[in-house]
């Protein structure tokens, strides 16, 4: 008789790591993941049954964890990167979940029905339509179980809508309400594992949301373009060299700069994908925040593209992208490429 602990149960994890979650957002995934791991360590059932994948995106999408058992998962660090490429996540997803996860056969049985997690907080960035379809059409005769979770206002809930019918929000971003999320993550998968070890039920019954953390979102019946609420500029810091973010929030009277945000160093040459750019008159951008490196005050931008820190009494700025002598003064209006998140 085959054991019911000889079946997996596959879990993928879609997370977002664009620049809209930089700071606070990627800091709390970063510890959510570890509450997940501990939550499923310390239970027997999970430790029996659960395989666990992780797909991380942002300008391109890459399963930074193979389908494992839970058991041996390292979790990696998660880094923050431009664009929000949703659609190249659901392929990565729906080529992984083929060559991964085992299927019926007439003289075995497969793994349990895969769930998956997805964690977005912005739009999508590239062509996202096509793999939704796909992922909808390839597990219509293949199940799982989709689990969409928008986090913050930004998001397109028609977007997630056309991925699954089980779509969440979590509308106030904030590394409490981040944690609680994971915890039921953590909940739903123990439930889970518990239910399919004592019977052989395919049905899926996720623990109970976190009071005032997830609610479940209006679809539309049509997409809706909505005014960026965000914008972010990728800047230098003269002096060290190293790239930070300044994230704006949207006004009345233009984007008004709200927080810096220290990133990798290697975030400009780490770029693959298309970055989610638009441009836009820096007389909409309301002034700049002090470098988080060197605390220079002011801004400039090089005919490269590369903006940077520079100091009140600064004449003459190195680039730090192209290495050209700027001789620094003020300038009429220009154009400025931003980026969504």
């Amino acid at each position: 008789m085959e054991e019911l602990f000889d079946r997996r149960l596959p879990v993928y994890l879609l997370i977002d790591c664009s620049e809209s979650m930089v700071g606070d957002g990627i800091e709390a995934v970063q510890k959510g993941m570890t509450t997940l791991m501990d939550a499923l360590h310390a239970d027997p059932h999970a430790l029996e049954t659960v395989w666990l994948s992780i797909i991380t995106f942002a300008d391109t999408a890459t399963q930074t964890i193979p389908l494992t058992d839970v058991t041996k998962v390292i979790l990696p660090r998660f880094r923050v990167r431009p664009g929000t490429a949703l659609g190249a996540a659901l392929s990565t997803l729906h080529n992984a979940i083929r060559r991964e996860v085992r299927l019926h056969t007439p003289t075995s049985r497969g793994d349990w029905r895969p769930i998956v997690f997805l964690l977005t907080d912005g739009v999508p960035t590239d062509e996202w339509e096509k793999a939704a379809q796909a992922c909808r059409s390839f597990h219509a005769s293949n199940p799982l179980n989709i689990i969409a979770i928008g986090c913050g206002d930004d998001i397109n809930p028609y977007v997630l809508g056309q991925i699954t019918d089980n779509v969440l929000q979590m509308r106030d971003i904030t590394p409490t309400n981040f944690q609680k999320t994971f915890s039921w993550i953590s909940s739903s998968l123990t439930t889970v594992s518990k239910q399919i070890g004592s019977q052989a039920g395919q049905q899926m019954e996720l623990a109970k949301l976190p009071d005032g953390t997830l609610e479940i979102p209006i679809i539309p019946e049509r997409s809706v373009t909505s005014p960026q609420k965000q914008l972010f500029l990728a800047f230098r810091c003269s002096r060290s060299k190293q790239p930070y973010l300044i994230r704006y929030s949207a006004s009345s009277r233009g984007y008004e700069p709200i927080r810096s945000h220290k990133v990798d160093d290697d975030y400009f040459t780490g770029q693959s994908g298309k970055p989610a750019t638009f441009s836009l008159s820096s007389s909409h951008v309301l002034g700049v925040l002090s470098c988080p490196y060197c605390e220079n005050e002011g801004a400039g931008i090089c005919e490269c593209g590369m903006s940077f820190c520079c100091g009140p009494d600064d004449t003459v700025v190195t680039c730090p992208g192209c290495k050209a002598h700027l001789q620094m003064g003020d300038s009429n209006d220009f154009s400025v490429t931003g980026r969504m998140g």
